[in-house]
């Protein structure tokens, strides 16, 4: 099962053990009613949340990097593939990826890396 893939990097074994928490959220349109009643519409439904990953080696971190700048569009989002937790399918579509990645150059291939926390919202 693939969890995130962008373009033909599989980044499923590179996710931490149990950080993949990326679901199908409700985006809402949301007033108060002449009773004082909070009422809200759904307006769409969006895939988001966030997962750390951990690289074995440099290659495969070197690797992640580029496969993030070859997909990224002008407008600053990739296509990408992603599983969603509640439905149990994956989705192929435009996706926001806010990450910082940290030097982790000197550590790879150690048990003692550092992981990166991605962010990942659907556009």
């Amino acid at each position: 099962m693939v969890l995130f893939q962008i373009g033909e990097l599989d980044c499923t074994p590179f996710i931490v053990l149990n950080t993949y928490q990326v679901s199908s959220q409700p985006v809402y349109d949301e007033w108060t009613d002449g009773n004082g009643t909070v009422r809200r519409g759904v307006k769409r439904v969006k895939l988001q949340g966030s997962f750390s990953v951990k690289f074995f080696d440099q290659t495969d971190y070197t690797n992640f990097l580029s496969a993030i700048e070859t997909n990224k569009t002008t407008g600053d989002y990739l296509e990408a593939t992603a599983y969603d937790n509640k439905t149990k399918t994956t989705l192929q579509t435009d996706y926001y990826l806010d990450y910082e990645p940290k030097n982790v150059e000197p550590s790879i291939g150690w048990s003692f890396n550092e992981e990166i926390e991605i962010t990942l919202t659907q556009r």
